[in-house]
């Protein structure tokens, strides 16, 4: 059977025509009484849900049911714009009614324990001085209350490094070059402390930090010359202020070095005197 939240049920143990007394109910397995002398039992639920209804007695077989409880208030949908916003920019909170995509009016929203309510549009403007995660809880007449997080971010650059290259084959004594591109998709020009570490088994071969100030949306290309000292492997890493760079890709950052030739690397040597 099917009935709403908060309604009061009544719940019948029969045996044939007979209704049955000292009959135990549970709902999903916890007790909520024993049907009385008309063999009957009252019962509200509070839960929305599917449950299994359960009837015991000495004597008797077990007897099951399924009982449906629907809510007897509306949802809504929330949204956020953007939903990602800037500490200190205005952010708008949106509700509206999940079934029929109505503006839900006059909700309360409460984020942090700044509450407002919404207009006709269903929305409510916020702004955050500081960054961080937020909660937003929204309630309203005939609706199931909704809660969600905000994330807040710092007004700040960011980084992203990408197209990875090295020139030619890494050779012992031989010059090899990386190059990449580092892009601030941030919306503050900031300044990039960018490492390279080169190593091998044996320790590191190659360790330089270039600093330079990337612009809000530019791209800088950052190259560096290493010369391998051992055949084998080397290792490959790039730090951006600290933080390690995750987006090498394996073959960039796991290198096979072989064995340079005599004349490979006294030709190399000419070409690094005349800066070539």
């Amino acid at each position: 059977s099917t009935v709403n939240v908060g309604d009061t049920t009544t719940v019948t143990a029969r045996s044939g025509s007979v209704n049955v007394s000292g009959v135990i109910v549970k709902i999903n397995d916890t007790s909520i009484g024993t049907t009385g002398s008309g063999g009957t039992l009252t019962y509200t639920p509070t839960d929305a849900g599917t449950f299994k209804v359960t009837g015991t007695k000495s004597g008797y077989r077990k007897a099951t049911a399924d009982l449906t409880v629907r809510s007897d208030r509306k949802t809504m949908t929330v949204s956020v714009s953007p939903n990602r916003p800037f500490a200190g920019e205005e952010f708008i909170i949106t509700v509206v009614d999940s079934e029929n995509s109505r503006a839900v009016s006059d909700a309360s929203v409460n984020v942090s324990g700044d509450v407002r309510r919404t207009d006709s549009s269903g929305q409510a403007r916020f702004m955050m001085g500081s960054p961080g995660n937020y909660s937003a809880e929204i309630s309203a007449d005939g609706y199931t209350d909704y809660t969600t997080q905000i994330t807040v971010k710092e007004k700040a650059a960011e980084f992203d490094a990408s197209d990875f290259k090295v020139t030619g084959t890494p050779k012992t004594g031989i010059r090899s070059k990386l190059s990449f591109s580092v892009k601030n998709t941030g919306v503050v020009d900031g300044t990039a402390a960018v490492r390279v570490v080169v190593e091998d088994e044996k320790g590191t071969v190659y360790d330089k930090t270039t600093i330079k100030t990337i612009a809000s949306g530019e791209t800088v290309t950052f190259t560096d010359t290493f010369r391998p000292a051992h055949t084998g492997t080397a290792y490959v890493n790039v730090y951006i202020n600290d933080e390690s760079v995750t987006t090498i890709p394996e073959d960039i950052r796991i290198l096979t070095v072989e064995k340079g030739g005599f004349f490979e690397k006294i030709i190399d040597r000419i070409k690094s005197i005349f800066g070539k």
